[in-house]
């Protein structure tokens, strides 16, 4: 069974990013010479990008991005298992769209000046919305090779599979709260969303693993 190629939802993400690529390009001899990407703490400005450069690579990153989670699938095995939980696997490439999307806005901002003290703060909620839709998606998944908590044992067994992504899901949504404690020290906003990331999917692996063998003690994986 084939997945859909472009559905009607599709078109307010892809619409979104067109939208951005048009006003980058009209909107190029307008901006300053260079525009920020990396800040410290009260938004102290650390690196800096050519805006002939930012305009197109970072626009041009989002579609690549968002091209490829489109494709992501389409030769999947388990492809009827994603057809089955398509919205929630539309929210997950949505969520992750929106997110780069309202980063280079920022980032454009940024260039004039404006919002240079809240751009951490910015990354902080930024990362916890999509550490949010992720909890209340994953737990949606049907087994598959494309989305999800991918480990030999949620692929070998679909009980584990469930478990382990409503698991996840509860990590995720957890992570999202406390990634918001990084408002209180925004210097170190992407490091501490890292960090939850990395903690949530090796509990998520680890619970994995202890799901599938609790559901097959002699299983060989």
């Amino acid at each position: 069974m084939a997945l859909p190629h472009l559905t009607r939802e599709e078109y307010l993400p892809l619409a979104l990013i067109l939208v951005t690529i048009f006003l980058s390009v009209v909107g190029q001899p307008h901006f300053p010479e260079t525009l920020p990407v990396e800040w410290r703490a009260f938004g102290l400005v650390t690196k800096v990008i050519r805006t002939d450069v930012a305009m197109y690579l970072m626009p041009g990153f989002i579609l690549a991005v968002y091209l490829w989670l489109l494709r992501l699938g389409h030769r999947d095995p388990l492809r009827k298992n994603i057809l089955a939980c398509w919205d929630a696997v539309y929210w997950l490439r949505a969520s992750t769209v929106i997110f780069l999307l309202g980063l280079y806005i920022f980032v454009l901002g940024a260039g004039f000046g404006a919002w240079a003290p809240t751009v951490n703060a910015a990354l902080t909620v930024g990362f916890s919305y999509v550490f949010y839709m992720y909890g209340r998606q994953l737990p949606r998944l049907k087994r598959n090779y494309s989305f999800g908590i991918i480990t030999p044992w949620t692929l070998e067994s679909n009980q584990t599979w469930r478990l382990t992504h409503l698991r996840a899901g509860q990590y995720f949504l957890v992570a999202a709260i406390l990634n918001l404690s990084a408002l209180f020290f925004t210097a170190w906003s992407f490091w501490v969303a890292l960090l939850l990331l990395v903690v949530v999917l090796v509990a998520a692996r680890l619970y994995a693993w202890r799901a599938y063998h609790k559901e097959s003690p002699h299983g060989a994986i």
